[in-house]
């Protein structure tokens, strides 16, 4: 779609989103435009010939640029094209680490990522604000020592975590710039840019960023932790209570369930599970039991179901660890905490110690099934179809009773 426009600062904010593509040619100068975005991004650009072929010269987004330095800028890539000069490449001289950061954040927010604002987040804190020097440093520049900056300070800091991320969200950038010419979803200002490298291609995951939850709760332990849960006021008493009959699901899926996703009559409740590249979540279907729905009985009115404001917000995605942290405090000496116990994510890996062992014995495919672990190998990615609902209510049931006694 195209539109004709006089374009100024005040006639480019005014510009809709319309959840489509849309480009708007300047009624003044011909081959100067910008462009929206379905994400809401304004991009000025110029269109001319270079030795009788059409070229698309990206100027930048509107954050950056004004509309009269657009402008501005639009004519002087005029001249250089009649001269024979090829403004794309002079610009991708030019072009900062920081740009390429942007415009990868803006990616993974077109694509829908759900983890979008912490890239983003964690990408300006640890960089753009940690090392200015190497965010405004030329892309074509950097090199794996300029990254490596980032990540050593982060590692000195014992922040693995945050340096695996950072390491991750910078190669992921470098790769998105690499392949764009081939990605329908990428802009054409990164693909001026030229990226053919990936100074961070080689570099290994950060060892002991994964911290994997290795601890698990005894049988009596985790009765204790239920015992709690049981005297906490509503509509955390509730919340608490579903977070670990149902398995201990993960806290971001659990914040996006809706109360279109629950079926009181089939006593399920569908999730989304987002996590990873994946472009479509996997549907994870969870048996509900009794217990269960009358805690969603009290605790929603709509829309969202794990919500302590009656539905209108989703609780944050800390609050399953903060109200656990706060049992575990009572349960466990000070001297005793370890850092997988403070965290709600230590009764996931219980449900799945306990059950896996006697007098249970439950299967680690119907566990697998159960807690949404990713599925690995051919096999079960594309002819394992089953879902195990059966199975997966047993295991809950059995849940149950530990917890009870």
């Amino acid at each position: 779609m195209t539109r004709k426009i006089t374009i100024s600062q005040k006639s480019v904010e005014a510009l809709p989103i319309t959840g489509k593509q849309v480009d708007y040619w300047d009624s003044k100068l011909t081959g100067f435009g910008v462009r929206v975005s379905p994400g809401g991004t304004k991009s000025y650009f110029y269109t001319g010939r270079l030795d009788g072929r059409q070229v698309r010269c990206s100027i930048g987004k509107n954050q950056i640029f004004k509309a009269e330095a657009a402008r501005r800028k639009a004519l002087e890539y005029a001249g250089q094209l009649a001269s024979g000069i090829d403004p794309r490449k002079k610009r991708a001289e030019g072009v900062s680490f920081g740009v390429l950061l942007e415009e990868y954040i803006d990616y993974c927010r077109r694509r829908g990522v759900v983890s979008t604002k912490q890239i983003e987040n964690t990408l300006r804190r640890n960089i753009e604000k940690g090392y200015p020097s190497i965010w405004n440093k030329p892309v074509l520049s950097i090199s794996d020592d300029d990254c490596m900056k980032v990540i050593r300070k982060l590692t000195s800091k014992e922040k693995l975590r945050t340096a695996d991320r950072v390491r991750s969200y910078i190669k992921s950038a470098f790769t998105y710039a690499i392949n764009s010419k081939s990605n329908t979803l990428a802009s054409q200002s990164v693909q001026d840019i030229g990226v053919t490298v990936n100074p961070v291609a080689q570099m290994k995951k950060i060892v002991g960023s994964s911290n994997p939850k290795q601890n698990a709760l005894s049988a009596s332990e985790l009765k204790t932790y239920f015992k709690h849960v049981s005297q906490l006021p509503e509509p955390t008493k509730s919340l608490m209570t579903l977070h670990l009959l149902t398995g201990g699901q993960r806290q971001s899926m659990l914040q996006r369930v809706l109360i279109d996703d629950i079926d009181m009559d089939a006593q399920v409740m569908t999730l989304y599970d987002r996590k990873g590249q994946r472009h479509k979540p996997e549907i994870h279907i969870v048996p509900l039991l009794d217990s269960a729905v009358e805690c969603i009985k009290k605790i929603t009115a709509g829309p969202y179901i794990f919500s302590c404001d009656g539905g209108i917000t989703p609780v944050n995605t800390d609050y399953f660890n903060s109200n656990a942290k706060k049992i575990f405090e009572k349960m466990f000496p000070e001297d005793q905490m370890g850092k997988g116990k403070y965290s709600a994510g230590i009764i996931r890996s219980t449900v799945e110690t306990r059950l896996l062992a006697k007098p249970y014995h439950v299967s680690s495919d119907i566990l697998a099934s159960l807690l949404s672990h990713g599925r690995g190998g051919v096999q079960q990615k594309h002819y394992q179809h089953y879902d195990f609902y059966d199975e997966k209510l047993q295991a809950l049931h059995m849940l149950e009773r530990m917890v009870n006694g």
